[in-house]
């Protein structure tokens, strides 16, 4: 039953933890005040009873002082005054400076009449005793002679008016028990939700769907900052790999052009014998155009390490009639697979350019490598109309043998 419980209960997510942390800090706070609340309770109703007391005493000696010597008359005054406190519970003793007692009420207990330690230089003090609490004055009546004066109360009712608050408050703190589990999920679930709203959209994330961006709430608090940084993250990512991606494309357009030609020229320069010298012209290209190669994989292996932040330019004075003269000669044996033949008009006297030798080598290179074959493409359109034009004149012998051309 355990086993089930902890399968079905995600202890270990968010939601749980906030729950778990918000209840223990409130019910934590609820005890708290609920101690505090009866600990003030109890001075309050402590000290009210010993300002009571002390007044009393105080009275009492007013009346002492006005009725001595006279000793009967002070114990009638005091026998008065305790039948008037009788139903409150209180007691009063009268007690010689030596700590004889002269008097005391029949609500006075034993253990506060048998209590003897008496301070001469303790004018008032107020002595708690057992469940007893009572105050005590030192009285020098007009002819010099020394009482003490107790009265005093027990203390029960007072701490049953203190646990009848606790018992007041009880239910509230069993409501707060209750209730604050539930409005810690709550208020959990509140928090978490957004939280959740980014893991789903995080988990939907794939290289095929790079447009895709955590949603932002507007409320600006630290949901969203997050929200906006992963956004950001995401946006430098998707740059990264579309970067990549034309990187690549660039890579394999550069490339295809030279190897296509060079391809094409070792084609033609084995189909038919030829003379020595147009085997050696022909490798001489080769080998030229394989160094040119050779040049534009390291330039690209370094364009691909510095993620094209870092422009690396080589500028160089450059003999543009040799270096069109060289092109011309590489394309020159695909140019002739496709029935297209090339020419060069350019003297020896050629203007020389400043410029990056490769990139400027590269740049005819993909100019003549899309050329070639857009020349054949229009050609073949071309001789396509004149046969459609001819077909209407001629038998259909002629026709074919115009498409035969």
């Amino acid at each position: 039953m355990r086993s089930r419980l902890v399968r079905w209960v995600p202890w270990n997510t968010l939601r749980v933890r906030l729950t778990l942390w918000n209840s223990a800090v409130v019910l934590l706070v609820t005890l708290a005040a609920f101690a505090a609340v009866a600990v003030g309770a109890r001075a309050a109703l402590y000290r009210e009873a010993d300002a009571v007391l002390r007044g009393e005493v105080r009275e009492t000696a007013i009346a002492i002082n006005d009725l001595s010597p006279d000793t009967d008359a002070v114990i009638a005054e005091l026998r008065r005054k305790a039948a008037g406190h009788e139903e409150r519970g209180w007691f009063t003793q009268l007690l010689t400076a030596d700590g004889e007692t002269l008097w005391r009420s029949a609500s006075c207990p034993e253990k506060v009449a048998g209590f003897q330690p008496v301070r001469a230089d303790e004018a008032e003090i107020v002595v708690q005793l057992g469940d007893y609490r009572y105050a005590r004055r030192r009285i020098l009546d007009a002819v010099g002679r020394v009482f003490h004066v107790r009265i005093g109360m027990s203390t029960k009712p007072l701490d049953e008016d203190i646990s009848q608050l606790i018992r007041q408050l009880l239910p509230v703190g069993v409501g707060l028990v209750l209730l604050t589990p539930l409005a810690g999920y709550w208020l959990a679930l509140r928090v978490t939700t957004p939280v959740a709203e980014i893991l789903r959209t995080a988990d939907l994330l794939k290289p095929t769907r790079l447009g895709d961006r955590l949603p932002v709430r507007g409320t600006n608090d630290e949901l969203d900052r997050l929200a906006r940084t992963i956004n950001r993250l995401l946006d430098q990512v998707a740059e990264h790999v579309e970067r990549q991606q034309q990187f690549v494309a660039d890579a394999a357009h550069e490339l295809r052009g030279p190897l296509a030609a060079m391809q094409s020229s070792l084609e033609v320069a084995i189909s038919r014998n030829r003379a020595v010298g147009d085997y050696h012209d022909t490798i001489a290209d080769v080998l030229d155009e394989s160094r040119h190669l050779s040049k534009l994989a390291n330039d690209l292996l370094l364009l691909a390490e510095t993620g094209g932040d870092e422009a690396v330019a080589v500028r160089d004075r450059v003999d543009l009639g040799n270096l069109l003269r060289q092109t011309v000669a590489m394309f020159a044996g695909a140019a002739e697979e496709r029935a297209v033949r090339l020419s060069l008009d350019a003297g020896d006297d050629a203007a020389a350019v400043s410029a990056d030798p490769s990139q400027l080598r590269r740049l005819i290179g993909n100019l003549l490598g899309h050329a070639v074959p857009r020349i054949l493409e229009r050609t073949q359109a071309a001789l396509q109309a004149i046969a459609k034009r001819v077909a209407h004149r001629h038998q259909p012998r002629s026709l074919v043998g115009l498409q035969c051309l």
